[in-house]
């Protein structure tokens, strides 16, 4: 049974007088610092509350684990050369083929879209998205439901991707070997090498964080979909198209998160600020339309 994004509301006598509900207080109406991140809260709780919703994010969790995994049974086991954990993490493709990069970063809106589109899909379905928006206002509850999906997407990849890196230098601390043996002596050729080679630690850290807006930016496109769109297929469609396109084109939208590369940047400077722009038009729109709808 589908449960509205704030719960079941009920009211109670508080000390200063003001007539409140059980799950959400009427007094942050009027106190928007406080009733955004009331909305963000349940909103979160909501996702965390469901099991296929948290099946997902455990497995979103595990992508980059098992291929920790998958390189300590070829060293400790196999007895491959101990890679140097600089440039062993998740993004820079230290393994061969990168199976599990690709399930995950290919196809990262079929995993996102379950998580952080659904409640918006599942309160227009139920009706409880009009009531809210009656009670706070359109604007009030389209900010709410696109922050929401970049801060909890963006909190997603971050972490998965910070517990690979975390694993990578605890198991591979005394690693050496480097895949690409000329990797230190011809970087000053390149652009993007010469910054990133020399502090592969901040390097990391940095395209985790760009890796893990990207990925706030596509689920807050879906959600902008699911607030305007009836169709759950085509939000989904969409969505997926406004990501695979760019990943699939050259030069591809893998590039810009992936460090460590022989790459200018006139290779992924345009990929990326021709992205943001399309994705930002797309959520800038809905924004637009939704707000006027709701004036008129």
């Amino acid at each position: 049974m589908l449960q509205p994004a704030f719960g079941v509301i009920g009211t109670k006598k508080l000390t200063n007088g003001i007539n409140d509900r059980e799950t959400f207080p009427l007094s942050t109406l009027f106190f928007k610092k406080e009733r955004d991140c009331m909305f963000l809260k349940l909103y979160f709780a909501r996702i965390l509350k469901d099991r296929l919703k948290l099946t997902i994010i455990v497995f979103l969790l595990f992508i980059p684990i098992a291929e920790v995994g998958q390189l300590a049974f070829e060293v400790f086991v196999k007895g491959y050369s101990m890679p140097n954990p600089d440039f062993a993490t998740f993004l820079a493709l230290y393994t061969l083929r990168h199976r599990l990069h690709r399930l995950m970063f290919w196809y990262l809106p079929l995993f996102l879209l379950p998580v952080v589109t659904e409640d918006s899909l599942e309160d227009k379905e139920i009706g409880y998205g009009n009531g809210l928006t009656v009670r706070i206002g359109r604007s009030a509850y389209l900010k709410q439901k696109m922050i929401g999906s970049f801060l909890f997407s963006f909190c997603l990849i971050t972490v998965s991707l910070l517990i690979n890196m975390a694993l990578v230098y605890l198991l591979f601390h005394d690693g050496t070997f480097e895949r690409d043996e000329m990797l230190r002596q011809i970087f000053a050729e390149r652009d993007l090498t010469r910054i990133t080679v020399p502090y592969p630690v901040a390097t990391n850290i940095i395209y985790i964080l760009i890796t893990a807006a990207l990925a706030g930016m596509i689920a807050m496109v879906g959600t902008s979909l699911a607030l305007t769109v009836n169709s759950r297929k085509v939000v989904y469609a969409l969505t997926f198209l406004f990501w695979f396109l760019p990943v699939q084109l050259s030069p591809s939208l893998m590039l810009v998160i992936q460090p460590f590369l022989f790459v200018n940047w006139e290779q992924i400077v345009p990929t990326l600020v021709s992205v943001i722009f399309a994705w930002g038009a797309v959520i800038v729109a809905v924004w637009i339309m939704e707000v006027r709808n709701d004036r008129l």
